[in-house]
């Protein structure tokens, strides 16, 4: 049975409007500088090479079958505007999120747990695969001088043998004088209870207050998820597609660009479709092995979202 989801709707915009905290002077800002190291390096930290700046984290190593988060942490000495992010395929990354944030984190590279934190501010986010998002001319992700940029890692090993490796997330600057600044909002559901050896289904079913402009689409499920859609129309019996990923695989989580205005006062209904192909009951969970309903959206405008279910969202108390 579905909780109440207004109340965590607003722990969704409340995170959500974390990420625009301090950032609503893009405008200001230029993607210029000149003290960043060179890119190409594979020295940890940020090297720059023109209008690319490239985050290179410090080396992990995985055993057999091991799953963990880790995170990394650097300053950026310069203020910049990111108008697209990249990443490589790497069979052991479950997903990468970046992150700047409100009370300075260890140092380096250390374990961490996997919930997200509400004194992160979300600047980009990608699952499993070859990752590119591009923003329309005038969007950027602002990113100001002297910032803590995080960036967490959901590993897991399935192979036989140890994996030594780092991770890098490759960002185009822009120095257009006037832009808006992307945030992240999502639409999700944590009830979730998929029988053993059979189809199983997860929907958001709920009502949009805010209108904003959508610039792309990240779908999220684990191992099990084989489609997701979105619908949105004025009711629950009159509504429309405007966006599905199917099929859906997990090892191919690319991010689709769009550009479109989100009606407030609209209802929308996010569909996840699984096939449980394991003998036991999966549920909502963090790890690869359980499993996930979220269609993370890249918001312009006013943060908006809704999420439905009784499990956690945040790791330190929301």
């Amino acid at each position: 049975m579905h909780s109440a989801w207004p109340t965590k709707y607003l722990s969704v915009a409340c995170a959500c409007a974390l990420i625009s905290c301090g950032q609503d002077d893009s405008n200001q800002r230029s993607g210029a500088g000149t003290n960043l190291p060179e890119a190409g390096s594979t020295v940890p930290g940020l090297h720059r090479d023109g209008n690319q700046l490239t985050l290179q984290t410090d080396q992990f190593t995985l055993q057999p079958g091991q799953e963990k988060y880790m995170c990394w942490t650097a300053k950026a000495s310069e203020a910049v505007k990111v108008a697209s992010f990249s990443k490589d395929a790497q069979p052991f990354v479950h997903h990468v999120v970046l992150v700047t944030t409100t009370e300075d984190e260890p140092d380096g590279m250390r374990e961490c747990d996997g919930l997200f934190r509400l004194k992160w501010r979300p600047l980009f986010a990608a699952g499993a695969g070859k990752v590119e998002l591009a923003f329309p001319d005038d969007v950027v992700s602002a990113i100001d001088q002297n910032t803590q940029l995080l960036v967490q890692l959901h590993l897991l090993n399935q192979s036989d043998q140890p994996v030594t490796d780092s991770a890098a997330i490759v960002m185009k600057l822009s120095d257009a004088p006037v832009t808006e600044n992307v945030m992240i909002g999502a639409f999700g559901n944590t009830d979730i209870s998929l029988p053993p050896g059979q189809p199983g289904q997860v929907v958001v079913d709920c009502q949009n207050p805010i209108g904003t402009r959508l610039v792309g689409f990240f779908p999220h499920m684990h191992m099990l998820g084989r489609a997701m859609t979105f619908e949105l129309g004025p009711t629950p019996d009159d509504m429309h597609m405007v966006y599905e990923r199917t099929p859906y695989e997990f090892g191919d989580q690319r991010i689709d660009s769009t550009d479109m205005m989100l009606d407030g006062n609209s209802q929308v209904r996010v569909t996840c479709n699984y096939e449980n192909t394991t003998q036991q009951a999966v549920t909502y969970g963090e790890s690869t092995h359980d499993e996930m309903c979220w269609l993370v959206m890249f918001l312009v405008g006013r943060p908006t979202g809704c999420v439905l279910g009784s499990g956690p969202i945040f790791g330190d108390g929301g």
